[in-house]
This record gives C-alpha cells, structure tokens and sequence, in this order.
C-alpha cells in the first residue's frame, strides 16, 4: 500500500484474511486496498463483516462512513459517523467529516457547532476553519463565515477551496471583483478545481450598477461559457468528477435577469451539461422505454417543495392528476423539507424526501422507471439540473418555476401558460412550448384573511419583488412616480444579505438624485413570513411591477390582498405574469404600453381616489379568477396522456 500498488496489496491482505478469518484489523486493511482501487461497494462489504464481527471497532464504522459519503449516500453516512465519534469524541477528522455529511443533508446548523468545537481547539486549522465558513454560509450566518474563511485563507493561503468558498461568499455579497480575485487564486492553486473555474467565468452581480454594466458582464459571460464548454467537451474521463462537482454546485440562475433572449447561452450550457453527465452514467445516456401499465407513472422533481414559490404554483400539478390515471411520485432534491412537503407528500403515490447525494439521486429516479418526469425549476438548483441532463425517462418535461428556457437536450416539452407568452414565443424555447389554459395552474387562494386596509397619510407605493428583479432601467420611472407624487413613500423588501441592500439603495438614490428627488422617501422593509407580506400589500396603495421579470406569487398575493399592481409586460413570459392576471381579470387599465404609460397609471392611482377605489373594487370582485382553477390541472393530464403515446 505504500509503495502504491493497492491491487499486490489487496492479494497480500486477501491471504492474511485466509489465515485470520475473523480478524477486523486484517478486513480494515483490505477495505482500504479496495477503496484505493475505486472498489467501493466490495469494500463496503469488508467493512460492514467487520463491524458485525466487531461492533466496537471505531475504524470500520469511520471507513464505511467515507465510503457511504464517497458513493453520494449522505444519510447513511451520518450515524456511522456518529458511531465513531462516541468512541473517540476527540478525533479531529471524525469530526469534520461528520459536519460535512451533516451539511450535506441539510442540517449546517449542527454542522457549524462541531466546526466551531474544532477551531475552538485549533484556532488556526484552515481545513476547519474552511468548512466552518461554508456551513456558515449556507446557514446565512454570513458575517462568521466571512471571519472563518479569511481565517483559513491567511492560515492557509495555498488552500484552494478556501478561496474558491471565501469568493463564493463574496459573489453573495454582491462584491464580484474580489469573489472574481479568489475565483482565480483558487483556479491557479488547483487547475483541476474545476468549479472554480466555472465561477469565475460565470458569476454575476446580484445587483448591477448600470445597463452598461449588465451588457459588459453579458459579454464576459458569454466568453467564459465558450471557454467553460470546450474545456468540458476536450477534458479526459478522469477530470470526470471535477467536472461533476462543478455541475452541482453551478446553475446559470443568474443569466435571465439581465433580461435577454438566453436561447442560444442556456442551449450551449444545456449542451454542455448534458454531455458530461452522459460521460458520468454512460448506462443511464440513453432514453429508457416505456414499461406498460394501468396507469401512467410521473414524476415531479425539485428542490421547493416546501413553503416556496415554486411550491406553491405547482403542488396543485403534483396532487391534482387523476389517481385512477397516473401514479405521481414527489422527488425532493434537498431533502424533508417542512409542514407543506409533508402535506403534498400525503397526497401522491409516493413521496422521496430522504436527502441524498447527486449521484443516488440520479440512480433513484432511473430505478423507478417512471413514464414521465417532470421539472417545475430548472436553473435554481444544481442537482435538479444534473438529473435533468439525463435522460431518465422516456418523456421530461421543465416549466415556468425558472421561466427560461433550460437548453437541456432531452427535456421534450416547455409547460407554460397560454395568457402568459406572448406571440413569436415558441422561438424562446429549445424545448416544444406547450401552452396550458389560462395561467397554466391550479393555485389555491391564501389561506390568509387580509388585514383590514390601513389608513395611509399620503400614498404608499411598494415594489414588491426581489430586488436583483429591478433592472437599472426602472429607476428613472421609479424617481418620476415620486417626483410627480411629491408626498408618496415607495417601499422595497430589504435583502436578507444587507450588502445586496445596500448596492441597490446606492444604485436607486443616484436616480433620484438626477430627479431632485429626497432618497429619504425610499423605505426598506424587513424580509417577513407570507401572512406578513399579504399585509405589506394590503398595506400600500399601489404595488409598482418591475420590468423584464413580473410577479408571479407576489402578484397573486397582492391581488388577494385587494391591491392594485400596475405592470409593463416585457418580450419574454417572464415579463409577462402579472399582465396575464390582470387581463383574466379583464383590468387592461392597469397594464401599461411603455415606461411612460406605466408611471402614469401609477401616478393616477396613488391621486385619484375614485380611479384608485374602483380598481380595488374591481380586484375584490374578479380576483378569485386567479384561483382554484383545475382547467390547466386536466389539459396537464391530457397533455401528457397525448405526448407519451407519440
């Protein structure tokens, strides 16, 4: 073994073992033989014989653990771990390996705290430190992370993934130049540190500064994917689980708002993704067929089936299709999730929430030979997007919780919503676009009562989406509404990271400036649950939409509040939800032609009370079109029925 020849060392322990049959040092060290060898299930095994022979052999529970984390089965490594780390509670390594099963199963929380024991111990350990910070990070601790990683950093400036984890959490901070700056230190550390050379390519601001400053990032974007993707399609077999790495840990999220036609980018990087994870499970590279049966088998895969948007627009796709007709399985990528995954899970055939590597994932939803699968969100989460890369079942289907195009070569059809696209719409697409009725889903109305209607001393107007959402091109209409509305307060929902906050409010107040507007009049409101934003809401006069990417769940809420929102409808579907609600409503008197249109609407409702009365009057009345429509619900159902039998 030390001379580097596992397979001698595997025969030399092999015949120990013939000797010593029963004794687990021996099995430790063939375990070891085999794992070196990429023989990962047949060293399990060895382990696993010695654990029962031996229940309090530490070694065996801790090996068997890496290799359960090596293999992408998270769950299973975690009480392994804890196993052996009740028998040596002092042992660094079980410790950090523990934190990191823990965080990978959703828990960084626990994580932290073991992290913080070990650096409490060794202050200057970079591992530790590293990890800590990233446990941090995902728990939104992000000032500790911040100290942590500049920790492991100085502790240890050649640590790549310390610099590839601190510019991370600097890109989240909206500071890109210095996440750009570790991004390349990482990369030149470790060229084979592959995703660190993805983010570096294609990391963009949370907030931009100007629209020239979107189309120079655009462009710097477009060449680092050209880069990335050659790169990917030349790199040989053993490069292979960088590049998985990078998969899983990179979505091109970001690229949509900047408010472009992506077609072209998400098909080069749907190209590119699909080709690795091709090379990754070459079993798994070609359609399975279909397998006969009573019923047609789905499957709905994401990462938000709990108290989230996508959630909420989709959950009545995933309990809605007829049992008598389709067997529908629940796939959650991120795990247990809450009270409204339980609730959905209740509801389905079956539900598979245990949180899992991307590798297990992968193979459980191929051993489930479902008919079809379909993708609400491609583009919010990495390892959604790798099973979709795959071809998994005979018929995959993406939708609007990302409204992009996903560029995935065998995802088949684009589900979307007839009121939503606009003409010329199917060119957007890589995938069929298929228009479903009306807004497309069955959408309970909000199980919260509003709040009666405060009485505001002067308008209150509020921009109620996120604000990477708002393009630099609306702050001149948003500081000409409150110039010609002298006593109005427009309101935004702050970012939970403050430094996303700020960069707005700078990049806001400087158009108001040019307006001899007070940017005193801009407030900030705290990030609330979803009774607390029914009531921002109801709470504001008018609700301004912003341009390029409407609201969707945000304008379902506000009109269940009873509030108007005027909106501008952009050249993409994801410009174009909240005009579709409120042509539904037959409400064209709060959609808007132009800039110029849009301000004077919203001008006029925060003036004219009679205008402002009869729209909510109008609202109140014709809002419950929005909800509990089960049309799209049973047009999905036929839909899907037709496409399988093509």
């Amino acid at each position: 073994m030390a001379a580097g020849r596992p397979a001698d060392a595997e025969a030399v322990f092999r015949s120990a073992l013939a000797i010593s049959p029963d004794d687990p040092g021996v099995m430790a060290s063939l375990a070891a033989a085999l794992r070196a060898q990429g023989k990962l299930a047949d060293a399990a095994k060895v382990l696993e014989t010695a654990m029962a022979l031996a229940p309090g052999f530490t070694g065996a529970a801790y090996n068997l653990a890496n290799i359960r984390l090596a293999e992408g089965r998270v769950a299973a490594a975690v009480p392994l771990y804890r196993q052996a780390l009740a028998a040596e509670p002092e042992n660094r390594d079980i410790r950090l390996n523990l934190a990191a099963a823990l965080q990978a199963t959703g828990k960084p929380d626990e994580a932290a705290g073991i992290l913080k024991s070990v650096v409490d111990r060794t202050p200057s350990d970079a591992a530790a430190l590293n990890n800590l910070g990233n446990a941090l990070r995902q728990s939104g601790e992000r000032a500790g992370a911040l100290d942590a990683l500049s920790r492991a950093v100085t502790a240890a400036p050649k640590l790549a993934d310390a610099h590839y984890n601190l510019g991370a959490l600097l890109a989240d901070l909206n500071d890109i130049e210095k996440a750009a700056g570790h991004f390349q230190t990482a990369r030149k550390l470790a060229p084979g540190l592959v995703k660190a050379t993805w983010a570096e390519a294609l990391t963009l601001p949370q907030i931009y500064g100007s629209t020239q400053q979107i189309a120079d990032c655009r462009a710097r974007y477009l060449a680092g994917l050209d880069r990335i993707a050659d790169a990917a399609r030349s790199a040989p077999d053993s490069a292979l689980p960088d590049l998985l790495g990078a998969v899983t840990e990179h979505t091109p999220f970001a690229l949509a708002y900047q408010g472009g036609n992506d077609l072209e980018p998400m098909t080069r990087y749907g190209g590119m993704i699909a080709g690795i994870a091709a090379r990754a499970f070459p079993d798994l590279a070609e359609p399975p067929a279909r397998t006969a049966g009573e019923r047609v088998r789905v499957g709905f895969v994401s990462a938000h089936f709990r108290g989230h948007t996508v959630g909420r627009l989709f959950s009545g796709w995933v309990t809605g299709l007829d049992p008598a007709r389709f067997e529908v399985h629940a796939i959650s990528t991120a795990g247990s999730g809450d009270a409204e995954t339980r609730a959905l899970a209740a509801r389905v055939h079956k539900a598979h929430l245990v949180p899992i590597g991307p590798a297990e994932l992968v193979r459980l939803i191929a051993g489930l030979r479902l008919d079809v699968l379909i993708y609400p969100d491609i583009g919010m989460d990495p390892v959604t997007q790798l099973a979709a890369a795959l071809p998994l079942a005979p018929l995959q289907l993406a939708s609007w919780g990302h409204p992009v195009t996903t560029g995935l070569p065998h995802v088949r059809g684009f589900l979307s919503a007839s009121a939503m696209e606009p003409e010329g719409a199917d060119a957007h697409y890589r995938e069929r676009l298929i228009r479903l009725p009306g807004l497309s889903i069955d959408y309970p109305r909000p199980d919260i009562p509003p709040l009666p209607r405060p009485e505001n001393p002067a308008p209150v107007l509020f921009c109620a989406q996120s604000l990477f959402k708002a393009p630099p091109a609306q702050d001149a209409t948003f500081a000409r509404i409150l110039a010609e509305v002298p006593d109005a307060t427009l309101r935004f929902i702050a970012h939970p990271i403050g430094e996303v906050t700020a960069a707005f409010r700078q990049r806001l107040t400087g158009a108001l400036s040019a307006m001899g507007v007070d940017p005193a009049r801009i407030e900030f409101l705290p990030p609330t649950d979803r009774a607390g934003f029914v009531g921002y809401c109801r709470g504001a006069d008018v609700i301004l939409d912003t341009f390029g990417w409407s609201g969707g769940n945000t304008s379902l809420e506000a009109f269940h509040a009873g509030t108007s929102v005027v909106t501008l409808p952009g050249a993409f579907m994801r410009g174009r939800h909240t005009s579709a609600m409120l042509t539904l409503m037959e409400l064209p008197e709060l959609v808007a032609a132009d800039a110029d249109g849009y301000a004077g609407i919203a001008v006029r409702l925060a003036t004219d009370g009679d205008f402002s009365g009869d729209m909510r009057n109008r609202i109140a009345e014709r809002a419950p079109a929005l909800f509990g429509d089960k049309t799209p619900v049973r047009a999905l159902e036929d839909t899907i029925e037709d496409l399988i039998r093509r």
